[in-house]
């Protein structure tokens, strides 16, 4: 079994489907693996955010030459790509995707105490 095999029944046994929006082209649902990666809080300038990060993993012959400004949905989500590697022989991309959630609008005075 070569690499692009390996490749092809992994995506069959442990993918699911998402949804790929390439930034010049139209959106198509494939197979990808996903792997949820982390889950961290930052302050940002409106308020507190939650950045999600995960993995997804998909065939090269699906996705051609992915971009930074392309966009994953799965989960009922949408993700964006910002990081992107070649793996196995160049059968597959492994794509960092994230996600910002805001969880706390700012305003002025919101965490003053009143007097």
């Amino acid at each position: 079994m070569d690499c692009a095999d390996l490749t092809a029944a992994n995506a069959e046994t442990f993918g699911g489907t998402i949804t790929y929006s390439p930034h010049d082209g139209e959106a198509s649902e494939i197979t990808a693996i996903i792997k949820r990666d982390e889950y961290r809080e930052e302050d940002a300038e409106d308020g507190t955010v939650i950045i999600k990060r995960a993995t997804v993993t998909v065939q090269s012959i699906v996705v051609g030459e992915p971009d930074r400004r392309d966009r994953t949905t799965f989960d009922g989500e949408e993700w964006s790509v910002c990081d992107i590697e070649r793996t196995c022989d160049g059968d597959a991309w492994m794509l960092g995707v994230k996600r910002a959630i805001s969880i706390e609008r700012s305003r002025p005075g919101y965490r003053r105490r009143r007097q």
